[in-house]
């Protein structure tokens, strides 16, 4: 289990919690949408306001992807943790380490818009992704290169491939165990059969150390799920069992704290706007 995570793990903040079926304001249909404040904001958490059109872009992809909008935002708001650790510009740098609300790193991003990129609306980026000699993924053409990059910072395509990929490892652990959503996280950022094996080590033992299991990776580990170097509940170093319910907490209250999203109005026929949209 002490394979290494770090190369896929900062490739993405991942994914988390139940999905819902979506309409513009799906949760809360009878309410009125959220009203855009004098300086073009949406308050879309307790405490919390994004520019409208970042706001409508999360939305726009929640609703293409049958996904609850306040879990996107949630996401992002886990994503923070790891951006504010290993970001850069990605608005304009295409070798940042991790990038936009998701805190994607290249390899996963290069991965997710290949499989979903077309169905977000943008082929060319999707296409242009080939396989080396090697088997890393990559683009040749420079100029394609730079603008598939630095889309991560897109909301709109960001968060439309975040929830497909979200929905794929949760189908896929799903055929395994009963996922919670902390494993389905574990999923994303190490891949499934990790994921699984975490499962199978709580199942076991709850209270065996993480770091015995994934070993000098645990501190990334930490960071990609948003949570602080030791259980502060506990004032000791995660057990398995402990860092999976507690990530599986955070996501839930994440979501109830972004549910005024579920009142973001979405126009009909919208089409993302480009250039690209930067949080």
């Amino acid at each position: 289990m002490k394979r290494s995570i770090v190369c896929t793990s900062i490739l993405a903040l991942a994914l988390s919690a139940t999905v819902f079926a979506a309409m513009a304001r799906q949760a809360a249909p009878l309410l009125p949408p959220l009203p855009v404040d004098a300086d073009g904001q949406l308050q879309v958490g307790r405490s919390e306001s994004v520019p409208a059109e970042f706001a409508v872009a999360f939305a726009a992809a929640a609703q293409s992807t049958n996904t609850d909008p306040a879990l996107l935002f949630a996401l992002a708001a886990r994503s923070k943790f790891a951006a504010n650790r290993y970001g850069a510009s990605a608005g304009v740098d295409p070798d940042a380490p991790v990038g936009g609300p998701f805190a994607y790193g290249s390899a996963r991003w290069l991965t997710d818009l290949a499989l979903y990129g077309s169905d977000a609306g943008y082929p060319e980026l999707a296409t242009a992704v080939t396989r080396s000699p090697s088997g890393a993924l990559m683009i040749t053409d420079p100029e394609l290169r730079f603008r598939a990059m630095t889309a991560r910072t897109d909301p709109y395509l960001s968060s439309f491939v975040a929830a497909k990929a979200w929905r794929q490892v949760r189908m896929q652990l799903g055929a395994l165990r009963t996922p919670s959503d902390g494993l389905v996280m574990m999923a994303l950022l190490g891949g499934v059969r990790f994921a699984n094996g975490l499962g199978e080590r709580r199942d076991k033992d709850r209270a065996e150390r993480l770091e015995k299991i994934v070993g000098a990776d645990s501190s990334v580990l930490l960071i990609l799920a948003g949570l602080p170097a030791r259980d502060t509940r506990m004032d000791e170093e995660w057990t398995i069992g402990n860092f999976i319910d507690e990530i599986t907490s955070q996501l839930r209250d994440d979501v109830s704290a972004y549910s005024a999203a579920r009142r973001i109005d979405v126009p009909d026929g919208y089409r993302p706007r480009k250039p690209i949209v930067e949080y």
